[in-house]
């Protein structure tokens, strides 16, 4: 049997090729386009200047692969845009699971100290109070999560960040027996959006966008 071919049809595959090719070399970048990551650009939180004080603890820089604790190898599989590149606190997870710890902490501004609570109710991990409780959480302002699952471990539960709000000072940070991160210190004075954080929206579950004619044009260009 013969098929008819329409040649007329050629350029729109080319086009369709060309945004293919450069979708691929996006997540060859590690780059997600808008249709999958979200439709608008999500800028990291502006970091706040503060000095660890608490002996046996270090900071260290958030983004993929990192260890969010010096013992128990939790790395971060991925995390919110707001939060790449972000200071955090490392402590141990199993003194922090067993008896709970303290972080001091000083800054010579208003800051938010962003904390992740994981999502489990295994007792190892340190539990968010209910609404009845007159918490230190409830005081600084973090009863809600700014980010639900900010954060994906690597073989553990994900994370929910909340935001607690410190004054200029020293501050001692300890919320109780379980364990939790500290992923960051930021400028008190941004604003904060609440999100559900998502690496893949339901766009990503069909490839339309590989071939996204909003591409052709700059894949064609160069």
């Amino acid at each position: 049997m013969l098929f008819s071919r329409n040649f007329d049809d050629y350029p729109v595959y080319e086009e369709e090729l060309a945004s293919f090719q450069a979708s691929v070399n996006d997540l060859k970048a590690g780059k997600l386009p808008s249709q999958v990551s979200g439709e608008e650009r999500i800028d990291p939180y502006r970091q706040a200047g503060f000095r660890l004080t608490s002996p046996g603890m270090e900071t260290n820089t958030l983004s993929k692969d990192s260890l969010l604790f010096t013992d128990g190898e939790v790395y971060v599989q991925s995390c919110a845009e707001e939060l790449e590149g972000l200071t955090g606190i490392r402590f141990s997870r199993t003194e922090a699971a067993k008896g709970g710890i303290t972080v001091e902490f000083e800054t010579n501004t208003p800051v938010r100290l962003l904390v992740g609570y994981f999502n489990s109710s295994d007792d190892q991990w340190l539990q968010m109070p209910t609404l009845d409780e007159n918490t230190h959480t409830d005081d600084r302002g973090g009863l809600s999560p700014i980010l639900r699952k900010g954060i994906k471990a690597s073989f553990y539960p994900s994370v929910n960040v909340h935001a607690f709000l410190y004054e200029a000072g020293s501050h001692a940070l300890n919320l109780g027996k379980g364990a939790f991160a500290v992923l960051g210190v930021i400028a008190a004075d941004q604003e904060l959006k609440e999100r559900d954080v998502s690496p893949f929206s339901e766009s990503s579950r069909s490839l339309d966008w590989l071939y996204d004619s909003e591409r052709k044009k700059g894949a064609l260009s160069h």
